[in-house]
């Protein structure tokens, strides 16, 4: 019930990149950035080309895509359409190892589309415009289903969103952005959200050694639901936030930030982040990043109301707050050879979860339910066989502990894994 979905991801076509930045991000991109920012870049058109593809699988898996980019003059777009549907599941009986389908229905159609278009108004100046729009219908596959029959799933996305850059070839650049985003949900209780926000960035290179940037972020949400409040309800939230970034020795740099929020349900608060980089050399650098977290509670954890089954919403939520902490080293060990590694630690309080099942009631709301901390590793390896082909391998551990406000000590968290190792091979060629 998140107001972020991964189905709300554009389709691959349109993607031109990922980057992921790990450790707090809070100061730039805002509450939701505790553990790390995955900054989804979509593609800009450079010339005329188009795709069609399908796909077939188990489950009676299908999908289709389609998509095309074009450049005229200063003017690029690129639209992409995909749809996706799964007739089926299937799980495992942990008790006799058996692999059944699923009784009940729990087929699945999603549609995507996804449109941009770029305008370069001078050498320095443009224009975007991005749009983006899914659909999905279907009937959830959980416990619950297997037990009481169909659960029926409805999710809508429909975003828009209009960019102008400035200082597009200068050091000195910066942006301003206004979007208006809905998300549709309903699984047996209704709820959709409907967001409009503003935000306004710069950056200003100070001297050879350092660069600021600086802005702001505005949003209102409004939150609907027919039977809980059909008068509807809204949160909101106004932040100004600095980050600097100085070069302050040759192989030192330093980043510090500071961020104000100003929440309408969370109240006010103003949390710093910080980060040192050291560079030993070409091939190797180490990192140490701490910073302060608040999360405010979202749409759903306010007023999600679900009265089929029971669940609900708690308008008096606090927000999450704490401390997360990063160190990590890269180095290249030969032309062909790099290796990672990185270790995290968080601690949280007022952690936003959902409450114990009522009995009597036959409902459980959303409530600051204890205290958690988080710790992990992660170490990876790359190694280069040749132009086309390099082997790839990592290996994550995680523990997380949590305690209650009435409990002598922490618990582990059983919901994650604690062990993951993988192994790959890559290919690759030209781009």
């Amino acid at each position: 019930r998140s107001t972020f979905d991964a189905n709300t991801i554009p389709p691959i076509d349109a993607i031109e990149k990922i980057e992921i930045v790990k450790g707090a991000g809070s100061s730039l991109y805002g509450s939701d950035a505790v553990g790390g920012t995955i900054n989804i870049i979509t593609k800009k058109a450079t010339h005329n080309y188009g795709t069609v593809k399908a796909g077939f699988g188990s489950w009676g898996a299908q999908n289709y895509g389609v998509s095309y980019a074009g450049k005229q003059g200063k003017t690029g777009f690129m639209i992409s359409a995909d749809r996706e549907r799964q007739s089926f599941a299937k799980y495992k009986n942990y008790v006799t190892g058996e692999t059944i389908r699923w009784k009940d229905p729990n087929n699945y159609d999603q549609e995507k589309l996804s449109l941009k278009i770029d305008q370069e108004l001078t050498a320095d100046t443009a224009l975007g415009l991005t749009y983006d729009y899914a659909k999905l219908d279907g009937n959830a596959a959980s416990d619950a289903v297997h037990t009481y029959g169909a659960n029926p799933v409805d999710k809508h996305i429909n975003n828009v969103g209009l960019k102008y850059d400035w200082g597009v070839t200068r050091e000195n650049k910066g942006y301003a952005r206004i979007y208006r985003d809905y998300y549709g949900y309903d699984n047996q209780g209704e709820i959709s959200e409907s967001t409009i926000g503003l935000d306004v960035q710069q950056q200003v290179k100070t001297s050879d050694k350092n660069k600021v940037v600086f802005g702001t972020s505005l949003y209102k949400a409004n939150a609907y639901n027919e039977i809980a409040f059909s008068e509807g309800e809204s949160i909101n939230n106004k932040a100004l936030f600095v980050q600097d970034e100085w070069q302050f020795a040759p192989s030192w740099q330093l980043n510090a930030g500071l961020r104000y929020d100003n929440h309408s349900e969370a109240g006010s608060k103003t949390t710093a982040s910080i980060a040192m980089n050291k560079k030993f050399n070409e091939n190797s650098h180490a990192y140490l990043s701490w910073g302060q977290i608040f999360k405010a509670p979202n749409i759903d954890d306010l007023y999600y109301s679900n009265t089929t089954w029971g669940y609900y919403g708690d308008k008096n939520l606090k927000p999450e707050t704490g401390d997360q902490w990063n160190l990590g080293y890269d180095v290249a060990t030969s032309a062909s050879t790099t290796l990672g590694i990185n270790v995290f630690y968080s601690e949280l309080k007022d952690v936003i979860d959902w409450g114990e099942f009522n009995p009597v009631t036959y409902e459980t709301h959303v409530e600051n339910k204890y205290k958690q901390r988080r710790r992990g590793l992660e170490l990876t390896a790359n190694h280069k066989l040749n132009d086309n082909f390099d082997l790839a391998a990592s290996y994550n551990y995680v523990k997380v502990e949590s305690k209650n406000s009435d409990a002598d000590d922490y618990t582990r968290d059983g919901g994650y894994v604690p062990n993951t190792f993988k192994m790959g091979i890559k290919y690759h060629n030209n781009r």
